[in-house]
């Protein structure tokens, strides 16, 4: 009996500690979702507002122009009106987003698509990747992405040359508009619609690029692209999905496939996207870069 009792007990010790466990995680996940919120931005708000719907934000945090003392947590939303537009004409981007955070240009307000646009030769993208979460998506959606023909990227995923990791939670960009990006040959100043990379022997995983509009770009539409630096970059786990790309390949000298798939990309699915009007490149291409220690794209399902 004595022995029975004494496992008697010790399973419930178990079972005890083991709601413990679920009864602290319950407490974290409430307090997280507690602390999420969500924010406006308008082009007629003021940085030093609260950003609530009735007093917007005129950026946010991470855009050229924020002069605010706020930052974004994972798991908060921030509503761009899709009346408005904003503008850089110089640094690296129009906004650096971070990680675990959505950005949504197009449900608050009575207009089309709020419009990020570049007004000078940005050093990354209009829109840029440098920053993920463990657990909570990035999202951008619902945005016009304008490169104005400046000689910037409309979309950055660890591009050019982030030296680190981009493994967390997905990083997704869906329902953009990209357009009118333009590369400066002379000076190798190659620029892309959606550039998805990795350099300097790192790793991104799980993006997706869903359902967005790509064209008038100098080079490629919409890459998978890890750098030529060095053969131990590698993009893992993209989904490239009902996305429109078209008059791509621009660049008199080089031109650009729509949808290039390059070096070591790992379990790419591209799957009902509507390619047309190439200028000078493929539509889509598979290749490596022309040293043999590089690896090609390994389960591309096309």
């Amino acid at each position: 009996m004595d022995s029975l009792n004494f496992i008697r007990s010790r399973k419930l010790k178990k079972n005890a500690i083991r709601c413990l466990i679920i009864f602290a995680f319950i407490i974290w996940a409430c307090f997280s979702n507690a602390e999420a919120a969500v924010y406006y931005v308008s082009a007629g708000g003021n940085d030093s507002n609260p950003g609530t719907e009735s007093n917007p934000w005129k950026h946010c945090p991470g855009m050229q122009g924020w002069t605010g003392y706020s930052s974004l947590k994972a798991g908060d939303v921030v509503y761009f009106k899709n009346t408005d537009t904003w503008t850089a004409s110089n640094g690296d981007a129009v906004i650096q987003v971070a990680g675990g955070v959505t950005y949504d240009g197009k449900t608050w307000g009575s207009g089309g698509r709020a419009i990020l646009r570049a007004e000078g030769d940005l050093s990354r993208s209009v829109i840029n990747f440098m920053d993920d979460h463990p657990t909570e998506p990035t999202i951008v959606r619902g945005f016009e992405v304008d490169a104005n023909n400046k000689v910037i990227s409309g979309v950055g995923i660890n591009y050019p040359h982030v030296q680190q990791d981009l493994t967390g939670a997905t990083k997704r960009v869906e329902d953009c508009i990209v357009h009118d990006v333009y590369s400066r040959q002379s000076l190798s100043q190659y620029k892309y619609g959606i550039m998805i990379s990795s350099w300097v022997n790192h790793i991104v995983s799980n993006v997706e690029i869903l359902n967005c509009k790509v064209y008038n770009i100098s080079r490629g539409g919409i890459n998978l692209y890890p750098g030529n630096d060095v053969p131990t970059n590698r993009v893992n786990d993209v989904i490239i999905r009902g996305c429109e790309i078209y008059n791509t390949g621009l660049d008199p000298n080089y031109g650009g496939s729509a949808l290039p798939i390059k070096n070591h990309v790992v379990n790419a699915v591209i799957e009902y996207n509507y390619i047309h009007n190439t200028t000078l490149g493929a539509g889509m291409s598979i290749s490596v870069h022309p040293e043999q220690e590089f690896r090609g794209p390994e389960n591309a399902i096309i």
